[in-house]
């Protein structure tokens, strides 16, 4: 797909994976080599039910999603939320070390029951794009077809 983008066109990727583990760094990577923003669902509701999980049995599922995640938090006295928040801030700062900055306004989703499911999370190279992210995301979004 990257390369049948033109050169030096000005793209926006919207990231909505199916779970957390289909999140694939290399993927965004790729997608960086782009003149690319990256609107990405980050799946905050797999992270709490499967972080544990993933450390108690030695699985490496978020492992793709954030390369060397494991190493960057004291697992023996970082408590379960924290843990979780620090895989979050890490992910974000891989994709700092890509060149992006993030948006500080990243909007919770919620499904029916009112829990948390994921965060729209927002990337770009230059202010501008974040500036109007800043103006969408601040804003409560009627639904369109409202009366």
């Amino acid at each position: 797909m990257v390369a049948s983008v033109p050169r030096g066109s000005l793209c926006m990727a919207y990231v909505d994976p199916y779970c957390l583990t289909l999140l694939d760094f290399e993927m965004l990577r790729t997608l960086a080599t782009l003149k690319v923003d990256l609107a990405v669902h980050f799946s905050t509701m797999d992270l709490q039910r499967n972080v544990i999980i993933d450390l108690a049995d030695d699985r490496d599922n978020f492992e793709r999603v954030a390369p060397g995640w494991k190493a960057s938090v004291d697992l023996t006295t970082t408590g379960v939320a924290n843990i979780r928040h620090a895989f979050f801030d890490y992910w974000r700062g891989l994709l700092v070390g890509l060149g992006f900055q993030y948006s500080r306004e990243m909007p919770w989703i919620y499904n029916t029951q009112g829990s948390a499911m994921y965060r729209l999370v927002f990337f770009a190279r230059n202010d501008m794009p974040l500036r109007v992210w800043r103006d969408v995301a601040r804003q409560k979004t009627r639904d369109l077809f409202e009366e």
